[in-house]
């Protein structure tokens, strides 16, 4: 209900800020030639012991890759709910915020551009596991952290919330002070490949240059 009172209410706004009544009847027609001639949807019934989340996980083999944030984020989720916990809380505590726009903004990355928060688990999951990871290898070697170590995955989302904490603050630094001057110096010679190091070094009780 919600949904359709949404749509309801983007089309209406989108038709009415039309110029004059052809404007909008050309909208409207527009509108109507899209829906009916080139939106195509699919309906996947589930089971009663179809896994949503593994079948969110493999489903897109012909549509454009999901982002590695996507599938971690299925994974850590789909991992809640086989222990037991409650997917929507843990959601709501340690993911909601990397859904801001922030995270999800293209940022250049060596000659890629990626998003923020692909690129940020990518520099956490070096850190993490001592090891170089390449952009495509996040979700795998994700994956293996979760299925291979014995760690409540509460405690890694909390992980990952905090260290997504500490690595947006890498902004927000005063630019007059040690840490800002340090950070300006830091983007201009482009040393992301310092970044594990920082998110570690950062993450700790008082970190400062001070």
């Amino acid at each position: 209900m919600q949904a359709h009172e949404f749509f309801h209410l983007q089309i209406q706004e989108w038709v009415d800020s039309g110029l004059d009544d052809d404007t909008q009847s050309e909208r409207v027609h527009g509108l109507e030639t899209a829906l009916f001639g080139l939106l195509e949807m699919v309906v996947i019934d589930l089971g009663t012991t179809d896994d949503a989340y593994v079948i969110f996980e493999t489903l897109n083999a012909r549509g454009t890759p999901l982002l590695a944030s996507d599938l971690v984020k299925n994974l850590v989720l789909q991992t809640a709910a086989h222990v037991g916990l409650s997917p929507d809380s843990l959601y709501e505590t340690y993911w909601k915020g990397f859904e801001d726009k922030w995270w999800r903004q293209e940022v250049r990355q060596g000659r890629l551009l990626r998003p923020r928060l692909d690129i940020f688990l990518n520099y956490w999951l070096v850190m993490r596991i001592a090891e170089e990871v390449p952009s495509h290898q996040v979700f795998p070697k994700f994956r293996d952290l979760v299925r291979g170590s014995e760690e409540e995955i509460e405690d890694l989302a909390k992980e990952l919330r905090d260290m997504g904490g500490t690595y947006r603050s890498f902004d927000a630094f005063d630019p007059f002070s040690l840490e800002g001057t340090f950070f300006y110096r830091w983007r201009t010679i482009d040393a992301g490949v310092t970044t594990p190091v920082l998110l570690w070094l950062f993450s700790r009780p008082q970190a400062s240059f001070a």
